[in-house]
């Protein structure tokens, strides 16, 4: 088997990523996953894990997780979603990518399995992201890892990863989106996520909208979890935020005592100080439940050594690009709110992409609050809207809007008029961020 024809099997299943819009309760089922994972008995609890879900921040908080926990001298496996450039982005070893090789022979062992087993017709067909999570969860297993920081797709309560028994269960900020598939309200969308807590277990959240709180603190009770919230049992402070990163004091009295401890990282915008402050107080947690290496030096060396593309990512300071994965109209709320205090003095050429199924006019009415200028493009994945249905709903927003049929067109539209005090935001979309990526106009 190639790579090629690797991901072509995986790409042969049911790929909700690809689809405008789905019920999960009729497609999900996690019987079914369990069912694949004692076909190879049971991975996923050869090793401990972290799994995090929410509505933003989840894979910045997986990524700030996993560089401490590696820094701490753990062997880390981590899983995240979407991929940005190439599949393999979603299984890591030590913030590495699995190579192709082992990518290949994880899915031989799958496919061979699968043609010698059968599937009750009950519990319906196998998905594409089933498949890459049960990959995943073999994989750690065959690389040994010694802890595996898990981020949850979507949702929480059906979602594939939600067959972990976690050493800590997190949750990050969480505000309306999938509203067809996970709920309308924040507080429906909190349960669905909030049903990864375990009982007797750690489970550390983000601060939250009133009501999306009262559901998890509700389910926390139920299953009897140990809940550390943001702003009650921990918090962060901002010291200092630039295009250079972040400087904050973070303190947790249960841990720390009366002290605060000064932290820097290279990853910047006012909701990255929220997830690295998830990411500490997790890893002060989990100390306590067997990962002793943790210390302050290897969580001050993990959120000065992380990495993460996409989100607030500068790529280029002549003339400044920078990336965001912004897709729905709180985190482009907090985007904006970021680009206004890194870049007080810069005018912000966007452009947008949004996927179907997004609040489109949220979305534009945030983003025009930092410019009165857009450029609308498409990008190649199936779930792009049309810059004809884009531009009708976020014509009331802005004065001049442009058009560009691909990414690669419209970075060139905005490149050509860029003045010394202007940047370039790409946002939206994180298959827009990821296209992006690729081509050379960013550098």
């Amino acid at each position: 088997m190639t790579y090629t024809s690797a991901i072509q099997f995986l790409d042969s299943f049911i790929n909700f990523e690809q689809i405008k819009n789905f019920n999960p309760n009729r497609c999900f089922n996690l019987e079914r996953m369990r069912l694949f994972l004692s076909w190879f008995e049971a991975p996923q609890n050869n090793y401990p894990s972290v799994l995090i879900a929410g509505t933003k921040g989840k894979g910045s908080t997986a990524a700030f997780l996993t560089s401490i926990l590696k820094e701490s001298g753990y062997k880390v496996g981590t899983y995240i979603s979407p991929h940005l450039q190439h599949e393999r982005e979603r299984i890591q070893i030590n913030q590495q990518h699995i190579s192709e090789k082992e990518f290949v022979l994880g899915v031989e062992l799958i496919k061979k399995k699968f043609q010698n087993k059968k599937i009750p017709k009950e519990l319906g067909r196998p998905t594409y992201y089933e498949l890459f999570t049960l990959l995943t969860f073999i994989l750690f297993k065959k690389k040994k890892v010694d802890i595996a920081v898990i981020e949850v797709g979507m949702g929480g309560r059906l979602d594939a990863t939600n067959v972990l028994e976690p050493l800590c269960s997190v949750i990050t900020s969480i505000s309306l989106d999938h509203q067809d598939q996970l709920g309308n309200t924040v507080a429906k969308i909190a349960k669905e996520k909030a049903d990864i807590f375990r009982t007797g277990k750690l489970a550390v959240s983000a601060e939250q909208d009133k009501e999306a709180m009262k559901q998890i603190r509700f389910i926390a009770k139920q299953k009897k979890s140990f809940l550390f919230e943001d702003k009650i049992d921990f918090s962060v402070s901002l010291k200092k935020m630039s295009s250079q990163g972040l400087e904050f004091t973070f303190s947790m009295k249960s841990v720390l005592g009366n002290k605060a401890i000064q932290f820097k990282t290279p990853l910047t915008g006012e909701f990255q100080l929220k997830n690295a402050g998830l990411a500490v107080a997790t890893a002060l947690l989990i100390k306590k439940e067997g990962c002793k290496k943790i210390s302050t030096a290897s969580i001050s060396q993990g959120l000065k050594r992380v990495k993460w593309p996409g989100r607030f990512e500068i790529v280029s300071q002549k003339p400044y690009i920078v990336l965001d994965g912004a897709h729905n109209g709180d985190s482009m709320k907090s985007l904006v709110r970021s680009i206004k205090k890194i870049f007080p003095k810069y005018c912000v050429i966007p452009i947008l992409s949004v996927s179907w199924g997004k609040d489109v006019a949220v979305i534009a009415k945030e983003l025009s609050g930092v410019s009165e200028r857009v450029i609308l493009t498409e990008t190649e994945h199936s779930r792009s809207y049309e810059v004809g249905d884009l531009l009708e709903q976020v014509a009331p927003y802005f004065k001049r809007i442009e058009i560009a049929s691909s990414v690669e067109k419209a970075i060139q539209l905005a490149r050509i008029s860029m003045q010394p005090k202007e940047i370039l935001l790409i946002t939206g979309s994180l298959f827009l961020v990821g296209e992006a990526r690729t081509l050379s106009q960013l550098t």
